[in-house]
């Protein structure tokens, strides 16, 4: 495996050998070989965390068994009558099963017993790099085909796991949810093809009969060998640069692996989450500077970088800064994204989609001026057509 191996692991790691990946080209060279292998993926934007479902962390960690049951069932049900009037037809038939319903519900996020991967490398590299950039990110993997060898054993070994007690074929509803502590299985299995987020993700999910069990843990004894299962650490250094390269190379970002209305509202929604300043597409970061003030009239600000200015409207208790890009004297249509900070809000524009409609801004003349041999933009405009032409329209009252 290619990289420089840590000497120090955390304590969910310790039976998984272990490679730190320093660069991008050491990150790519690692997801061809692992493609080459045919081994299942899981990327965490945080190294230090272990394999544990969201069913047993924070306050659900390591409540009674029949604790965790009963508030599974409850959501199995709830989900069941209500998503029955509207659930498309791969959901409908997914959700005859109570196995079914938790694929569905951990599609949309829902606290289950399940744990996503992927056959993808790269699908995974993506998970481990997309957040979280100053902390190191990790790539865990293992080795399908051994899996399936291994797997099968434990239905011979626990034939009451499987239909007609024959040891044969394994099925997860006869002892998953049974009150009684279950035989010690792990399973992993693909998601349907109906699942077209799943899809997209080459996703599959793996599962324990019991509760507050690591599938770190649960892969290692299962497999029983280092050479089968790797976990590759991802430096917070190198994660920018490998979401651009994943994206501008490999087609693998948000929009590609989300191909729903679900996915199309997250990515919207990261306008009002990100953390990460403008970055023109020359990589350039932005500082701007200005005091605002609340209930006043919308103002022009001069951005100081080559053809881009800001228009700053305070409405309420939010303040949008809109920045956009000048191209032969026309809004050029870029993706946005955002900077929460306090009490305001910073929208940014970066490539990327392209029929954004800013039509809140309009009639904008901008004349250059050379300082210093630095390159400014200056808006200028009357104050009445600032109010109507910049008006925004606030969420809140």
């Amino acid at each position: 495996m290619n990289g420089s191996r840590k000497n120090h692991r955390s304590r969910a790691a310790r039976t998984w050998p272990e490679t730190r990946l320093d660069s991008v080209d050491a990150v790519l060279s690692t997801l061809i070989e692992l493609r080459g292998k045919n081994w299942l993926c899981r990327g965490q934007a945080k190294a230090a965390h272990s394999l544990v479902p969201t069913m047993d962390r924070g306050p659900l960690a390591g409540r009674m068994r029949s604790a965790k049951l009963a508030l599974e069932r409850r959501s199995i049900n709830t989900f069941r009558s209500i998503a029955r009037y509207f659930a498309d037809e791969g959901e409908r038939a997914a959700v005859e099963h109570d196995v079914g319903t938790l694929m569905v519900l951990r599609h949309y996020s829902v606290p289950t017993r399940l744990l996503d991967w992927t056959g993808s490398p790269f699908v995974a590299a993506y998970f481990a790099a997309q957040k979280h950039d100053t902390e190191d990110g990790a790539i865990w993997a293992f080795d399908q085909r051994r899996y399936e060898v291994a797997g099968h054993r434990q239905w011979q070994r626990w034939p009451e796991t499987t239909v007609g007690g024959k040891g044969e074929v394994f099925q997860a509803e006869l002892t998953a949810f049974r009150l009684a502590e279950p035989p010690n299985w792990f399973v992993c299995f693909f998601y349907p093809k109906s699942f077209p987020r799943q899809r997209a993700q080459d996703g599959a999910y793996s599962m324990t009969a019991r509760f507050d069990r690591d599938h770190a843990a649960a892969i290692a004894a299962l497999l029983r060998g280092a050479q089968y299962h790797h976990r590759f650490v991802l430096a917070a250094s190198v994660k920018s640069e490998l979401r651009a390269v994943l994206r501008e190379q490999h087609g693998t970002w948000e929009g590609a692996l989300y191909p729903d209305s679900a996915g199309a509202a997250r990515i919207a929604g990261d306008i009002f989450a990100s953390s990460e300043p403008y970055a023109g597409s020359e990589g350039r970061k932005t500082m701007i500077t200005a005091k605002l003030y609340k209930f006043i009239a919308p103002i022009l600000l001069a951005a100081t970088w080559t053809g881009h200015a800001v228009a700053a409207h305070p409405c309420d208790h939010v303040v949008s800064y809109f920045l956009f890009p000048y191209q032969n004297s026309e809004l050029k249509s870029t993706e946005w994204r955002s900077l929460a900070k306090k009490d305001i809000l910073f929208l940014s524009s970066r490539d990327g989609f392209e029929d954004v409609e800013l039509t809140h801004v309009h009639q904008l003349r901008h004349e250059h001026s050379h300082r210093h041999g630095a390159h400014r933009t200056r808006l200028l405009g009357r104050h009445e057509d600032r109010r109507r032409n910049l008006q925004l329209e606030c969420q809140h009252r």
